[in-house]
């Protein structure tokens, strides 16, 4: 029962760009929670975007966007996003729905989620050594290297700690969201249940 769909510009790289971003009402649509978001701008320039909506009890949820306009307009990273659900099978991948084996899980006070789909739908290369347990992910020539249940992170050779160790939940390595995420340049972004509280889902982009 979505009342109200707005968005606003928060920042701009380029002070001189006139960056805008809004909503076409008629490509609302409040039961399966998508929209069309329109988003111009007349320089090169990286903006965050805060996209809102109210309902009927006046209760708001609201996450913020990065987006990326060049001069060649080969904008890679435009509209690339993942958005999961804690305990669903099911995530928003580049706005397509896509069916997931392992849903994100909250453990140990950290949320952890199936590295393969966010990695993939960035254009890295994840690989996976039965033998070892170890996961290796390429992305925009870094390098990441993880093992199942070892808290150690080697991130181009370099090693580091993360306070959690990945895990296998139905055949699907489950990673702690900021560490992984964030090595790799994707911007993590936590939504609120408003209701019960803790973190009801992850936004992933770049």
């Amino acid at each position: 029962n979505v009342s109200t769909v707005n968005a606003i510009i928060l920042s701009s790289s380029n002070k001189e760009a006139k960056v805008s971003a809004n909503f076409s009402t008629g490509d609302v649509d409040a039961a399966k929670g998508t929209g069309k978001l329109f988003v111009t701008s007349d320089k090169p320039t990286t903006a965050e975007i805060q996209v809102f909506v109210r309902d009927n009890r006046n209760q708001y949820y609201a996450s913020t966007l990065t987006y990326t306009f060049s001069e060649t307009g080969k904008n890679a990273n435009i509209n690339r996003f993942v958005v999961m659900s804690i305990g669903s099978n099911m995530a928003n991948v580049n706005n397509s729905n896509v069916s997931l084996e392992a849903a994100p899980i909250i453990k140990s006070n950290r949320t952890f989620v199936p590295l393969r789909v966010i990695a993939e739908a960035f254009g890295a290369e994840v690989g996976y050594d039965e033998k070892t347990k170890k996961v290796t992910v390429k992305n925009e020539g870094r390098t990441l290297e993880l093992t199942q249940d070892d808290k150690k992170l080697m991130v181009d050779g370099k090693e580091k700690l993360m306070d959690v160790a990945p895990f296998i939940s139905n055949a699907r390595v489950m990673v702690p969201v900021r560490f992984v995420a964030e090595e790799l340049g994707f911007k993590v972004t936590a939504i609120r249940d408003a209701q019960r509280g803790g973190t009801s889902s992850v936004v992933f982009s770049r």
